[in-house]
């Protein structure tokens, strides 16, 4: 379910020993750290430069959920040239997706902004619970991701919202109680940064993060 495992120290479906970073800020989960998989299907690959990973419990540097390691996701830097791309395709059980990109420079100013989005019927699952009654549910998906940045020399704007919206089932029951529940989750990330050289030796760098999660799980809600 979209978990990261750094020297098999991963062994469950939780992921609160992985740090994600954009462009070197961090991208927290206040609730239990393991709501990462809108950030890990939604992110628009056309957009990423590279992804640096660090091994190894790093906390002393970044803080929580960086027990195990670190990942940092860095995004292109915009040229002169406009740079633009759109993939789409489709595939078994009705799965459609789509994603775009397009950034420029001009002068001082960067922008960056770019789109994912991925719908699927998904595949049937039919089983019998204990008293012989069948059941049945498709997995469904439902998800999308957005992402914008925007510089003007020495200030950055960064933006990212991504959404899962998925069937699942807990498991069978005598009671079929897992049957139409939904993984409903939601992470929005903000971050405002500004850099400024106060010499040939010094600079400042002030950072404004913000990091949201919302959503509902198996009937629970969690914000």
């Amino acid at each position: 379910d979209s978990v990261t495992s750094f020297r098999g120290g991963n062994a469950r479906g939780s992921d609160n020993h992985e740090l994600i970073l954009l462009n070197g800020r961090p991208m927290r989960e206040g609730f239990n750290g393991t709501i990462t998989a809108p950030i890990y299907r939604n992110i628009p690959l056309e957009i990423i430069e590279k992804i640096e990973v660090i091994r190894g419990p790093g906390s002393v540097l970044y803080g929580t959920n960086a027990f195990s390691g670190v990942i940092n996701i860095v995004t292109k830097k915009p040229t002169e040239k406009m740079d633009a791309s759109i993939t789409g395709g489709y595939g078994s059980f009705n799965t459609a997706f789509t994603s775009a990109s397009a950034s420029q420079k001009v002068d001082d100013v960067e922008l960056l902004v770019a789109g994912r989005a991925l719908n699927s019927t998904g595949w049937n699952f039919e089983a019998k619970d204990l008293r012989g009654v069948l059941g049945s549910q498709d997995y469904d998906k439902n998800n999308y991701g957005y992402l914008g940045q925007g510089s003007y020399k020495g200030l950055t704007l960064t933006g990212f919202s991504g959404r899962i919206n998925e069937d699942v089932l807990l498991g069978i029951t005598g009671l079929w109680s897992a049957k139409n529940k939904t993984s409903d989750w939601e992470r929005n990330f903000f971050d405002a940064q500004y850099e400024h050289d106060l010499n040939q030796t010094w600079k400042t760098k002030l950072n404004f993060t913000l990091n949201n999660v919302n959503g509902d799980s198996q009937g629970r809600l969690r914000s």
